[in-house]
């Protein structure tokens, strides 16, 4: 895994938006949704939802932070598990295991106030 994660200047931006693998993860997702470009920050992260999800105001938040989670749940694992990541695709996958089980919970949560 590429994220300097034994570096005690390790910065938050450069862990979610900097490093090779996070860059991957940003890119797959831009593509995912047509956009040309990446954000490399957390304010830029916020312009380049509105941009690409001029519709999905609601789920800029949550998606961000499931994106967020999966990166740094990732580089927990590798700091301090030693756990080996070459792909994006495994950080997507915690990605997409994040955003069904919030969507399940909130689904449970609305069939019992109903």
């Amino acid at each position: 895994m590429i994220l300097r994660s034994s570096e005690s200047n390790e910065s938050v931006s450069h862990l979610l938006f900097q490093c090779s693998l996070a860059k991957a993860v940003w890119a797959i997702v831009a593509h995912c949704l047509g956009a040309s470009n990446v954000p490399r920050n957390f304010n830029q992260c916020w312009a380049w939802c509105e941009q690409w999800l001029p519709y999905g105001n609601k789920f800029h938040a949550i998606g961000i932070a499931a994106i967020c989670w999966a990166i740094w749940k990732t580089r927990n694992s590798a700091r301090f598990e030693g756990k080996v990541v070459t792909s994006p695709i495994h950080i997507l996958y915690v990605m997409l295991v994040c955003l069904w089980s919030t969507g399940q919970v909130y689904f449970w949560m609305k069939t019992r106030s109903s």
